[in-house]
């Protein structure tokens, strides 16, 4: 909803081999929005407090006024130095005012330490909204390359 925080959240049931991530929000319905509004960058896939096996986070997504609403829209978990697609939400809307059925605050969810503030429209030079602390991917050499030297020089 526009003027609020909305939590984002996610998770994994097991490690995948993805050090970091960077999250979009695309809109299907190119007379709603065409683009991406980048919301973050290098976000670190973390081992939940929960045990087991399950990797995940979340924050919030702070949307002003400027953000389109309207159906379609879907959060994409990606790659974004060679175009890679990790996984894609399901649509969603965005709205202005709160629905009938809204709750402040449903129960069980977590509460995000982080906030991204996405203010503008998708355009060619967007910067991120936040960058956070994960191991990004070199875009001078391949991963392969960086690990093969971390091992080398630390024996």
């Amino acid at each position: 909803m526009l003027g609020q925080k909305n939590l984002l959240a996610w998770r994994c049931a097991s490690d995948t081999g993805v050090k970091a991530f960077d999250v979009q929000l695309h809109n299907y319905k190119h007379g709603v929005m065409e683009g991406a509004i980048k919301i973050a960058r290098n976000v670190p896939m973390q081992r939940l407090s929960s045990g087991y096996r399950n990797y995940g986070g979340e924050i919030e997504v702070d949307l002003d006024g400027t953000i389109p609403t309207g159906d379609g829209f879907v959060v994409a978990f990606v790659e974004s130095v060679n175009g890679g697609v990790y996984t894609i939400s399901s649509p969603f809307s965005i709205v202005a005012e709160p629905p009938s059925n809204f709750t402040d605050k449903p129960f069980g969810l977590p509460s995000a330490t982080v906030t991204a503030t996405l203010h503008d429209m998708p355009h060619p030079t967007m910067q991120w909204a936040i960058t956070m602390d994960g191991q990004g991917v070199s875009i001078t050499a391949p991963a392969w390359l960086a690990e093969a030297s971390a091992t080398s020089t630390s024996t």
